[in-house]
């Protein structure tokens, strides 16, 4: 009888074990076969859900860590309360990287351009009206260049025009060959602070939207410093454009020389060896 019981109990299960839970996530080691999980990790793909969750409450897929692929994890999405089953909902419209860790440092009162000093922790809006909270840019792998320009400024127009590929009156693409290239290809992210308009107010949203479809760069967020001219009264060196580099901490790493040279990062970005 013991014999004829197992040989039932293999029918309905296959095999004894597959009936069992070996990571106890809820899900039964057949039900995990099934999904293509693995029944020895309660987070088969390691984005800090529980696969039994994934699969029966939230939605989402326990094989994926971006299960609607806008590139951003189904536990960050959750906590910005978009949609990880809905592509086209996503944490920043633009695509901008998102920082689950940010840190907390970086505060206004003693923000200045200069080497060490950290990036003021501010949320700036977008092209898009979204706000954008410059720390999402930290421990992302990569460097970070920051472009405070103002929309009347020529030369800001001349580097908007060169890194859009709209026009290089300037000759910048001769001088710094591979710069362009890094941005576009995720190596390094650049970041324009537009700090005035026409009239030397803060641009509003309509101001950035307009200059996104003067200069179209997918890559490059477009931010309105309205943090009482911040941008404008702490990181300015001697003139518009002023261009500086940050690493993945938000320090500043390289910032203009003398009289507003702001060469020196491009010169700075060009050298790097990147994969």
């Amino acid at each position: 009888m013991k014999t004829a019981f197992f040989n039932t109990s293999i029918l309905l299960c296959g095999f004894l074990v597959a009936c069992g839970d070996t990571d106890k996530d809820g899900l039964s080691n057949a039900e995990e076969s099934e999904l293509g999980t693995d029944p020895e990790s309660a987070d088969s793909d390691g984005d800090g859900l529980n696969d039994f969750e994934e699969a029966n409450e939230l939605g989402t897929d326990p094989t994926k860590k971006d299960s609607d692929g806008d590139g951003y994890w189904d536990p960050w999405e959750l906590t910005e309360g978009t949609d990880p089953t809905d592509a086209e909902s996503k944490i920043y419209i633009g695509g901008w990287p998102y920082q689950p860790n940010k840190d907390t440092g970086g505060s206004t009162a003693d923000a200045e351009l200069s080497v060490g000093s950290s990036l003021a922790r501010v949320k700036l809006l977008d092209q898009f009206g979204e706000e954008v909270d410059l720390y999402d840019f930290s421990k992302q792998g990569k460097l970070t260049v920051i472009d405070v320009s103002a929309i009347w400024c020529p030369p800001c127009q001349g580097i908007a025009s060169w890194l859009s590929g709209q026009g290089d009156s300037y000759g910048w693409g001769d001088s710094y060959p591979t710069v362009a290239e890094k941005i576009h290809s995720g190596q390094v992210q650049w970041i324009t602070v537009l700090g005035e308009d026409n009239q030397g107010n803060i641009p509003e949203v309509a101001d950035l939207a307009r200059w996104y479809e003067d200069y179209p760069d997918p890559n490059i967020p477009i931010l309105a410093d309205t943090q009482d001219s911040l941008f404008k009264l702490n990181y300015l060196d001697g003139g518009w454009p002023t261009v500086f580099v940050v690493d993945g901490n938000m320090d500043i790493g390289v910032v203009p020389g003398s009289g507003n040279n702001f060469y020196r990062a491009l010169d700075y970005i060009e050298s790097l060896e990147l994969d």
